[in-house]
This record gives structure tokens, sequence and C-alpha cells, in this order.
């Protein structure tokens, strides 16, 4: 999925006609609120996507932060004055940052949470 250390500041790490390639769908960007921004990247379940995204995030500094089931659930790196964090779900990755010094780790699992709540209705092409 990732190919150059220069590629680590750009969620999803690939250039949209990779994501397709990869089994990625689709993808979604909110801003939250003040310093808060949110991205959703929609996979095909029975593609390599997830299992890329997870090696991509390891690659570009991010560690494991929760382990479920055997399997990373969320991620985190902070730097440059940002705290970002990549969320794990059955059918996307969410990738959540805050520049707010105020808004911690808890507050954007908290966030992606929400936002896996939200993106279930979300319709992406098969």
């Amino acid at each position: 999925m990732y190919k150059r250390q220069n590629q680590c500041g750009t969620f999803p790490w690939t250039g949209e006609r990779n994501l397709y390639a990869l089994g990625g769908r689709g993808w979604l960007v909110v801003t939250v609120g003040s310093g808060v921004r949110e991205q959703i990247v929609f996979y095909a379940a029975d593609s390599s996507f997830a299992d890329s995204a997870v090696r991509a995030a390891l690659d570009c500094g991010f560690s494991t932060l929760t382990v479920l089931d055997g399997a990373p659930a969320t991620l985190e790196r902070n730097r440059d004055g940002r705290t970002e964090i990549v969320y794990m779900t059955q059918r996307s990755v969410i990738w959540m940052a805050a520049t707010d010094p105020a808004v911690g780790v808890a507050d954007l699992v908290r966030l992606a949470g929400l936002a896996e709540q939200r993106s279930a209705l979300v319709k992406t092409p098969s």
C-alpha cells in the first residue's frame, strides 16, 4: 500500500487509483470541530485492504494502542503537534487527527466509535 516514507503524511497513504485496486470502495472526509478531522476509507470485506492499511500505519510510525481478538483495532501516533489514530472496523478504516492539545487519544477513540456508527448508514459501491 505505502511505498515511500514521504507518503506517511497523508492518510490513506495511497493514491486514489491504488485505493480501488487494493479493495477500497471510497472515502469520506469530515471536519468534526476546531482542530479535529476525520477520514473514513470503506473497503470490500473480501479484500486485503485492512491488512494493507495496518501495515502502512505501522510502517509510518503508528504503534498499536488496542488489540481486539488478536488484531489491531486502534493505532496511534503523535507528531508535529498532531495526535492521530487509525481505528479499524469490519468495513472501514477510520483516521482521526487532532491539533488541539485538549483533545487526546481517548477523545479520538470515542469520536471514531461515533464515526463508525454514522458510517454504517453509508452505502458503498460493491
